[in-house]
């Protein structure tokens, strides 16, 4: 097969990108499983192979937790475990 041939047989990509849920700077609410309620800043969204998106998320509050970092996968909807929009 030549690179001629290769070309014509490529696969197209989808045509619909799925928007990710949040942007950078949006508020999103977390709760651990201990029951603390975490409101969090997004600073990345990173869409993964099966759908869903990777999110990382600064905490804002409460206070004393603010030099956390937050990473958890939602889905297209924005909900995830224990992550709900705010």
């Amino acid at each position: 097969m030549s690179i001629l041939e290769a070309h014509n047989v490529m696969v197209p990509a989808d045509a619909t990108p799925v928007r990710p849920p949040y942007r950078r700077g949006d508020q999103i609410c977390a709760t651990s499983p201990d029951g603390i309620r975490y409101q969090l800043r997004v600073e990345a969204v990173t869409p993964t192979a099966s759908g869903e998106f990777a999110v990382v998320g600064v905490v804002v509050a409460p206070r004393k937790f603010r030099s956390h970092i937050i990473s958890t996968v939602v889905g297209a909807d924005g909900y995830g475990p224990a992550i709900q929009p705010s």
